[in-house]
């Protein structure tokens, strides 16, 4: 009888430990794949977050899609003035790297500083994905990535954040 109950609760534990792993480590393998990226999963969505204000957009599928990035940690981040934002679908079980309509900006870096000292201090980052299929809904997962700023330079240490998002026809 006690080697069935130990056997269940190995079971369950071994479930429970598959199911809030496998989420974490598919975002890992999402930030990781940029060209020259490898994020430490502690830095990804601690560091800084992101997130699409529902009055910045309408979510419809060709408009572009704003972002507020926050700096959440004691350091302040920099940025390339893109955020590094790229936009990912998932198909068939993985996420895909969309193309997006480039956008024109100046070269440079933005630096962000933390929300706790300055909390009206936040960045912008949009992005307009192609889309394919522009007539059903489609759930995308939208990625920027920063680099801790440390005594007046940036350093080697990589952040990350993601944010899901649905696009409608």
């Amino acid at each position: 009888m006690k080697n069935r109950i130990k056997a269940k609760l190995i079971l369950i534990i071994f479930g429970a430990l598959i199911i809030f792993l496998f989420p974490s480590c598919h975002t890992v393998q999402i930030l990781s794949e940029f060209p020259g990226y490898e994020i430490d999963h502690s830095n990804i969505n601690s560091q800084i977050v992101i997130y699409a204000p529902d009055g910045w957009n309408t979510f419809t599928i060709g408009e572009p899609i704003s972002f507020a990035v926050d700096v959440m940690c004691d350091d302040p981040i920099i940025f390339p003035r893109n955020y590094n934002i790229v936009a990912y679908q998932k198909k068939e079980s993985i996420w895909v790297e969309l193309d997006n309509v480039p956008e024109i900006r100046n070269d440079g870096e933005v630096l962000l500083y933390p929300h706790s000292e300055s909390p009206f201090n936040n960045g912008t980052a949009s992005i307009i994905p192609i889309i394919m299929d522009q007539t059903k809904p489609v759930k995308l997962r939208v990625v920027v990535v920063g680099r801790i700023y440390k005594d007046e330079k940036k350093t080697d240490q990589l952040v990350g954040a993601y944010a899901d998002v649905w696009l409608y026809p």
